[in-house]
């Protein structure tokens, strides 16, 4: 099985900068991407930030320091240059398919062979979004949840054409990436469909949620009321 060094983060906001820091803090390289140098340089001021508040709390693995594990954290602009010695890319942009599979057309052109290519998409088909890459058997979904350091759990999921082996490569990986809270959870996906397992599950309770917040406003309860009678927990 491939040995994975080098991870590139395709997107580099809210989520594709937690999923950057966490790979840090598993002692991988990083290298961080974006469309221009204004949200790739943002993306990676809030992994600095980030890096020295652990720091701070004395929680950062031994041996490190905010400035040593910054230092394995590149930033680029440019996908095909970014994924030349990537081991596993995981693309977290924008939730459009168009973007999506061009990001997997042109690391699939121009990453080494064996790498895998990720999806960090909470509902959209890996199997379409593989199509252009030139290497569907690599291509798997990589769902991790929000906030990446805080919630357990990360669904790894088949295409319809992944091989066994990219989604081994892809547990492994999603097993060594560390939680502040807890130890990770990995649930392997066998069939790619619309919201896999976790947000095809919830959506359900989502529109009875939204019924209930329209009957109580008309019963005069507030939402205020109902988030302190019905407190919830993460995916944890």
């Amino acid at each position: 099985m491939v040995e994975i060094k080098n991870v590139v983060v395709v997107g580099a906001g809210q989520m594709g900068n937690e999923i950057a820091q966490m790979s840090l803090l598993a002692g991988y390289n990083v290298t961080l991407v974006d469309i221009n140098d204004d949200f790739v340089g943002k993306g990676w001021n809030k992994i600095d930030v980030g890096m020295k508040k652990l720091e701070s709390k004395g929680t950062l693995p031994e041996g490190s320091t905010a400035a040593s594990l910054m230092e394995k954290c590149k930033k680029s602009t440019n996908i095909a240059f970014a994924v030349k010695d990537a081991d596993i890319m995981i693309e977290a942009v924008i939730e459009k398919m168009d973007v999506k599979k061009q990001v997997f057309k042109t690391a699939g052109d121009n990453a080494p062979s064996h790498c895998v290519l990720a999806s960090n998409t909470s509902t959209m088909s890996i199997t379409e979004m593989s199509k252009d890459s030139g290497r569907p058997d690599k291509c798997i979904g990589m769902h991790f949840f929000n906030p990446v350091p805080l919630m357990r759990l990360i669904e790894v999921i088949y295409s319809d054409h992944s091989s066994d082996e990219s989604v081994n490569i892809g547990i492994e990986f999603a097993e060594s990436i560390p939680c502040l809270r807890g130890k990770r959870y990995v649930a392997k996906v066998l069939k790619d469909k619309p919201g896999f397992i976790c947000n095809r599950v919830t959506a359900p309770a989502q529109i009875y949620q939204n019924y209930v917040f329209d009957k109580a406003l008309d019963e005069g309860f507030t939402w205020d009321q109902l988030d302190n009678d019905s407190r919830g927990g993460p995916m944890s």
